[in-house]
């Protein structure tokens, strides 16, 4: 091979990299193409000349394989690096924080799919549990925000997952300034979706998310759809709502050119995979591969059988107590060795007897000389014990007198009933090693990450059924900690009777996944949605959407499909919900008013039209003497099937210790003072159900109509006889719903009504009187701390941030119960300074905190929802307003250091506190008023400026002045308020964009600087065509720079780090495109230049925290 075609090779090799990099990003794809067609002309010319002299050259190839002459075990290392898949060096260093610096083989082998990373095409991929299956979906996340920038969403079966995993990305990725946020019931960040680059949903969300895009047609700002748990799709209940969002965004995909919503899901094993995969157009990959063995164990009357059914050993047993007596002892024997045990019981009482049962147990074995009591006496930490408890004092309901009797042990239980303050103090508490055994509910097993060494079952059977198969696999998946344990242990405890069930269960496969829409109601849902969006309107396109569903992927029946089409079609004219509009003798479906807000609330057609006879009903005549009657408006129908059978009795009682006023408000829904009695004396069967669910819907609106004037939860619980965490629900329930109310009343145009209704969303949500919705936009504020500094006179979150933090931490030791600093009788001086640094507050997604530091993060959580609101970052916050006492405890949470992203230029002038200085860039939209205190500091600031350094910062052209307010900017987009940095540029090469390019401002860190050069560099022939001269990308000295001039993006190149075996592609000029692309194959090191002259265009690997010093 001559040296003129290696170059040509070499050339395109490069040049196919950067159409790869800068074809969705920079608008490069025409230029890159007259490059490539040049390079194509003179290669055939060269290959032409090749030919006649060597007659054994069959093939053209722009890149021979020889030249990528890497071996396979070097190969993997190179790609399991994290480090090499082109993420920002911030977001790889914070990674390593978390443990993870390399991958799985199987996580390499996925991303190297060419054609999932490079033309963006779906993937369905399946890995037990504890696989690592997340990191996967978070690179592809991360490529589609930096490369292609578009706006990811992720969709997650529960909000607690939501919670847990917002904050863990959020820690990952918030320095590189990728906004994460989570769109959850009634919980909306500010700025909401158009702000974020990342948002985490539940499944009802991410459907009521996507319906607004195209509505509003910024579906082309998404370019990801993640969805873990793929296999809910056969969930009977919320399966279908997951099947339609994913049937719209393929339809969307399929139909429009110049859209690619990449579609990633998640799953555990399966048995019809592909089918799923065939549905949606996916590569497929699965792997068994689970990096900490898991031991599956089936007890049976102290027999031990292995997941094959084969008999392992006998167990012996002390016998402590019938019912826990095996259960105690696997307890005893983890503790002993350091370690945790997660127990599964099917009910909630079951849940809290047996944790009762084991704290007795531990406490009678503890107290005794043995050698079992002082192991637990070591095993088990008093003072993480005391936090944990202190923790739940402060708590809203305070603490629960049996979680103190089994939490004093290291034990503790988990279910529905606690609320959502008391698990994230238990889940957090079981994390760092304060509790040592936990006894939890099914649901946790789909919740939230809580790894353990041991995972015991304590019955295969609920409610005289065998437990689902998919249930067990996530039980018995949480066994074995990564990083900390070599393996995993689970162990099924049944009876000889439950033998069988307890193998079939071991040794059992999932359920194929089954459409859920093919009900006519869900149906109904799917198809006016479609219309109602204005995404079809004719009947062939109705017709291809119907197709597009996995419903017809699993039937092939078109028949079928149209019968149901047709009935569809025909309930929604009827109904009102949509009517036909004929135009040029073609029949055009149009959603009416009606249909249009049952779209823009989320709500299925059959409850928006009950929704509208209630809400038309209330209108004529509606009680505003109370919130009662509103609070009933806004209470979800589904209550009446969450509630038991009332205790009608109770129910009497008060109704007739109800005012007039609310009498009155029962009366006009249907409440009846007869029928109460009627159902006393047992005739409820007999009766209407109808009637039944109005009278649980008035129980629960009663209860919601307390906990809005901040009756203490715990009190209402009491009054109305249910469980905290069930009422709790109740109130996220109501909270969701009057959003939904608020939407369906504006797309109606009934502007009093939704003006009535809209106050209640976020009063239901935090269960505050309206006075304190401000403060409650501050996660870190609960009911009772918000009353507390309101009462004090911090009533908005400005007053919080211009706060000194002394008067901050005044106020929560006020909102916490007392506590005396001074020793008490049996302390010693080691006691008294360990109380009066106790972590005793719990905010959630924080570790425990001290006083001092929660009022610390109380004020930077306040002045970082005031830069988003503001959409600019360099605000001089007053420094010394945060300085802290020396002796004060220094605090183990990351998470209280700030970390700011510049997004725009703002600076105050020294001389005069009330005149800002805003960069023209930043757009101006969306003008609120705050009151805000602006105190300027010359050194030593909170908020870190990339400026800093320089002797003086420039004065902006466009000066507001302002008097003692700040106007407020909400930033239009995250993308428009973000713009690429001068430190940004200085850690990757220059980029020249067109005039008014997209260019979403990623702090991109540094970039490893320890790439090889290679020997035996050598300088590239110049080409004196036009079509490349012309293509000036990285230089900053004009239009006369060739497109390679003394350095190369290496910093960029590890985009593409692809699989070698993946069968390659011919482009449309018939040359041969090698899609894997290694550092240290010749072609690439030719182009890595040692010496770097011209500043312009060399690679700076200089570190951010040096560049500011």
């Amino acid at each position: 091979m001559d040296r003129d075609e290696i170059d040509f090779r070499m050339l395109h090799e490069n040049v196919s990299f950067l159409d790869y990099c800068f074809d969705n990003s920079f608008t490069l794809k025409s230029s890159l193409i007259e490059v490539k067609e040049y390079i194509s002309q003179q290669k055939d010319q060269v290959n032409d000349i090749s030919t006649s002299t060597k007659l054994n050259i069959k093939k053209k190839h722009s890149l021979d394989c020889s030249l990528l002459n890497v071996s396979t075990v070097a190969d993997d290392n190179f790609r399991k690096d994290l480090k090499n898949w082109g993420l920002p060096m911030t977001i790889v260093k914070q990674y390593e924080q978390k443990g993870i610096s390399r991958m799985f083989k199987w996580q390499a082998d996925c991303l190297s799919n060419s054609k999932v990373l490079l033309h963006c095409c779906n993937l369905i991929y399946s890995a037990p549990t504890s696989a690592g299956k997340t990191l996967v979906a978070e690179i592809l996340a991360v490529k589609t925000i930096l490369e292609r920038q578009k706006k990811v969403i992720i969709i997650l079966p529960y909000v607690s997952i939501v919670r847990e995993k917002m904050f863990y990305l959020q820690q990952i990725f918030s320095s590189s300034g990728i906004r994460v946020e989570g769109f959850m019931g009634s919980q909306s960040p500010p700025g909401g979706l158009q702000s974020v680059h990342i948002a985490l949903c539940t499944i009802e969300k991410a459907n009521s998310l996507v319906n607004k895009m195209l509505d509003d047609n910024s579906i082309f700002d998404l370019g990801a759809v993640i969805v873990d748990e793929l296999h809910l799709l056969g969930d009977p209940h919320r399966g279908y709502i997951l099947e339609l969002l994913l049937t719209k965004v393929k339809y969307f995909t399929n139909k429009t050119d110049d859209i690619n919503i990449q579609i990633i899901g998640m799953s555990a094993t399966l048995p019809n995979l592909e089918v799923l995969a065939n549905w949606l157009d996916a590569e497929l990959f699965i792997t068994d591969f689970r990096p900490i063995p898991l031991d599956e164990c089936c007890l049976v009357d102290n027999k031990l059988y292995d997941n094959l059914g084969n008999f392992i050993q006998n167990m012996t047993f002390m016998s402590e107590n019938k019912d826990c007596d095996s259960v105690l002892n696997i307890c005893l024997e983890t503790i002993k060795e350091g370690c945790s045990v997660l127990i599964f019981c099917m009910t909630k009482n079951r849940c809290e007897n047996l944790a009762q049962n084991i704290a007795s147990s531990f406490f009678r074995l503890g107290s005794n000389d043995q050698e079992i009591g002082p192991m637990l006496r070591e095993q088990l930490r008093s003072d993480l014990i005391s936090e944990v408890l202190e923790q739940l004092k402060n708590c809203p309901v305070k603490l629960d007198q049996l979680l103190k009797n089994v939490i004093s042990f290291g034990v503790a239980f988990h279910h529905a009933g606690l609320t959502y303050d008391e698990r994230d103090i238990i889940e957090g508490a079981f994390k760092s090693g304060a509790l040592r055994v936990l006894v939890a509910t099914s649901t946790l097993s789909s919740g939230v990450n809580l790894p353990a060494r041991k995972v015991i079952i304590r019955s295969p059977v609920f409610q005289r059924q065998p437990i689902n198969i998919l249930t067990y696999k996530q039980m018995v998946g949480r066994a074995g900690r990564m990083g900390k344990d070599t393996k995993g242990e689970s162990i099924l405890i049944c009876t000889k009777a439950e033998q069988k069930i307890g193998f079939n269960l071991m040794m059992g496969n999932l359920d194929p996944v089954k459409s859920c829409i093919e009900s006519e109601d869900k149906f109904m849902r799917a198809v006016l949605e479609m219309i109602a969006s204005q995404v079809v309107c004719v009947k062939s396109d109705l017709i291809l959407y119907s197709k597009c569903t996995l419903l017809f992927n699993q039937q092939h029946d078109l028949t079928i499909q149209n019968s149901l089409l047709e009935n569809t079609l025909k309930q929604l004219i009827d109904f009102e919900l949509v009517r036909v509009q004929s135009i040029n003798s073609e029949e055009n479906y149009v959603a009416t008013s009606l249909g249009k807000a049952c779209l823009s609330s989320s709500m299925a057609p059959n409850d928006g039209l009950s929704l509208f006879c209630e809400l038309q009903k209330a209108r004529q005549c509606i009680v505003l003497e109370t919130d009662l009657h509103l609070i009933y408006l806004v209470t979800p129908y589904s209550v009446s099937s969450q509630w038991a059978d009332l205790d009608w009795l109770h129910l009497l009682t008060l109704w007739e210790s109800l005012t007039l006023a609310m009498k009155r408000v029962g009366q006009l829904v249907g409440v009846q003072e007869s029928f109460i009695i009627r159902c006393l004396r047992g005739g409820s069967k007999s009766v209407c159900q109808k009637k039944i669910n109005i009278h649980k819907r008035f129980y629960t609106a009663l209860a919601l109509q307390d906990l809005v004037n901040e009756v203490p939860l715990s009190d209402v619980a009491t009054k109305f006889q249910c469980a905290r965490g069930f009422l709790q629900g109740l109130q996220q329930a109501a909270a969701t719903f009057a959003g939904m109310v608020t939407a369906f009343c504006r797309q109606l145009g009934w502007k009093n009504m939704e003006l009535l209704i809209s106050q209640f969303q976020d009063r239901l949500h935090f269960g505050v009187q309206s006075e304190l919705l401000e403060l409650m936009k501050l996660t870190s504020l609960n009911s009772v701390r918000a009353r507390t500094l309101f009462n004090m006179g911090f009533e908005t979150i400005t007053s919080i941030a211009s706060a000194n933090v002394n008067e901050i931490e005044n106020a929560l030791h006020k909102a916490a119960p007392f506590q005396s600093e001074k020793g008490m009788e049996g302390d010693d001086d080691a006691d008294i300074r360990k109380r009066n640094k106790m972590r005793n507050i719990w905010i959630t997604g924080f570790c425990g905190m001290t006083a001092k530091e929660a009022a610390d993060n109380l004020i930077l959580e306040a002045r970082k929802y005031l830069e988003f609101e503001i959409g600019v970052v360099e605000i001089k916050w007053d420094n010394k307003l945060l300085i802290a006492d020396e002796n004060s405890g220094e605090s183990d949470c990351k998470e209280l250091q700030p970390e700011f992203q510049l997004k725009c230029d703002i600076a105050c002038d020294p001389k005069n506190e009330d005149s800002v200085c805003i960069d023209n860039k930043t757009n101006l939209q969306h003008v609120k008023s705050h009151s805000i205190a602006l105190k300027v500091e010359e050194d030593n600031s909170p908020c870190s400026n990339l400026n800093e350094g320089k002797e003086s910062v420039p004065r902006c052209n466009n000066e507001i002045t302002i008097g003692k307010s700040l106007v407020l900017i909400e930033p239009d987009t995250a993308w428009d308020s973000l713009q690429v940095n001068e430190t940004a540029l200085n850690n990757i090469s220059k980029i020249r964009l067109p005039p008014k390019e997209f260019s979403p401002n990623i702090s991109f860190g540094d970039f490893e600087d320890n790439i090889e050069l290679s020997n035996t560099a050598h300088i590239i022939k110049s080409c004196d065509a036009k079509s490349i001269k012309d293509v000036s990308i990285f230089s900053s000295e004009g239009d006369n720079s060739s497109l390679f001039e003394d350095s190369l993006p290496l910093d960029l190149i590890p985009n593409t780090v692809i699989d070698s075996r993946i069968e390659s592609k011919y482009d449309n000029n018939g040359i041969h495109e090698t899609e894997f692309l290694n550092l240290n194959s010749t072609a690439v090191n030719t182009y890595k230049s040692p010496n770097f002259d011209d500043k312009n265009m060399s690679i700076n690997f200089v570190d951010v925290n040096e560049k500011l010093s």
